[in-house]
């Protein structure tokens, strides 16, 4: 917890590779104390993309991203709001990389588990039904 709560105060600071560093001595800890396939694995993992994300490692971002998705799909079932955000991370990530076509894709899966699990006026729906309404 100490090293999540380090690469958060870090990433806050703009220190990302400071950021990144915690977060990887968290995952590791994780990994061992929880099990490779804990949601608190994939949060870490979701905190590694966006510092990969905000690094410009665009491909490690993407694979860091689509692990956590991996484990919360796992977890918890398709249709749950962590689901969503990882698949709304992953459309970031493939927007920034020109990969428009797979971004609309992943934002649209996001858009239907938060229509269903959080309901059209939440929010986190209508961000990403804005988003999508602004690219389409």
């Amino acid at each position: 917890t100490s090293y999540l709560n380090m690469a958060g105060f870090c990433f806050l600071l703009r220190n990302l590779d400071e950021a990144l560093e915690n977060y990887q001595q968290a995952l590791a800890i994780l990994k061992k104390v929880r099990g490779p396939e804990h949601y608190k694995v994939a949060g870490c993992l979701r905190g590694i993309a966006i510092v990969f994300h905000k690094l410009g490692k665009l491909q490690e971002a993407l694979e860091q991203h689509e692990a956590a998705l991996r484990i919360s799909v796992k977890v918890f079932g398709r249709d749950h709001p962590q689901v969503a955000d990882s698949l709304e991370s992953i459309g970031k990530v493939y927007w920034a990389s020109g990969q428009q076509t797979e971004s609309i894709v992943k934002l649209e899966e996001c858009l239907s588990i938060r229509t269903k699990t959080l309901g059209p006026l939440h929010p986190d729906t209508t961000d990403v039904k804005q988003r999508l309404e602004s690219i389409l």
